[in-house]
């Protein structure tokens, strides 16, 4: 109760998943509530993201969807 009383433990929506309790903000300052920005990204939802950051050409990692690796 005091964790959620602090903004430390927060209940949320995620558009996909549903209701579930999260870690807020460990850092709290008297006069700055603490509210989500967004929600946390889906499974897999950044992967072309990042293999593309890491050098891999949009070929390589269709192939690798392909293949069931990523």
């Amino acid at each position: 109760a005091h964790l959620a009383s602090r903004s430390i433990i927060v209940d949320g929506e995620h558009p996909v998943a549903g209701p579930f309790s999260y870690v807020g903000t460990p850092v709290v300052i008297d006069g700055q509530p603490f509210s989500v920005a967004r929600p946390a990204p889906e499974m897999g939802q950044h992967t072309d993201e990042v293999l593309g950051e890491l050098g891999l050409d949009p070929a390589r990692i269709a192939e690798l969807k392909r293949l069931r690796v990523s």
